[in-house]
């Protein structure tokens, strides 16, 4: 990420890092998923505004986060994960 990290969250199981980015050079926003261990971006999520909070589910691949417009909203990584 080239832009300032606002919040970072580990999955239930530390296999991914997730990252909410304020607005970055090329003005973008949004959430990034890594995996922990490589580094590598496995998915990004496109915000419209700066992610405040987000938080990984204690169980599932789910990752909740508020800030953008419409309050918390809940992305869920994978079926029944």
């Amino acid at each position: 990420m080239t832009g300032s990290i606002h919040c970072l969250s580990f999955s239930f199981d530390g296999t991914y890092i997730c990252g909410a980015h304020g607005m970055d050079k090329d003005g973008d926003k949004g959430i990034h998923v890594a995996c922990a261990q490589t580094g590598e971006t496995v998915h990004t999520f496109d915000t419209t505004h700066i992610i405040n909070v987000l938080a990984w589910h204690p169980l599932r691949y789910w990752l909740a986060y508020a800030g953008d417009t419409g309050g918390v909203k809940v992305i869920g990584l994978g079926s029944n994960l």
